[in-house]
């Protein structure tokens, strides 16, 4: 999976420190990651996007260690390239909350 990660704490996938929810968004290609961080303005105009690779298993750690990511979205293969600005593409949600509950961490 590819996430579009920001450094400044703003984008979907920075898990900033601002401890407000964030969505972790993983996308099955680094085109649609890409695209959906160019759409979304996600990095300014000088930035050069930046995109991490990161395994399931890596996704999972992310969402249990970081009490900032409330959820990990795993976009759909499916998911159109012409979602408006600020529409999250379609696919598998999981809550923070189920995942350490059906691990048995909570």
């Amino acid at each position: 999976f590819y996430v579009f990660w920001s450094g400044g704490g703003g984008g979907a996938a920075s898990g900033g420190r601002t401890g407000r929810p964030r969505t972790l968004l993983a996308f099955p290609s680094a085109d649609a990651a890409l695209a959906f961080a160019q759409r979304n303005q996600l990095a300014g105009p000088a930035a050069r996007p930046r995109l991490r690779q990161l395994a399931l298993l890596q996704l999972l750690q992310v969402l249990i260690g970081e009490p900032a990511i409330v959820a990990l979205l795993l976009a759909s293969d499916a998911a159109p390239d012409d979602l408006p600005p600020g529409r999250l593409p379609d696919g598998l949600r999981l809550e923070r909350g189920d995942v350490l509950r059906e691990l048995g961490l909570v």
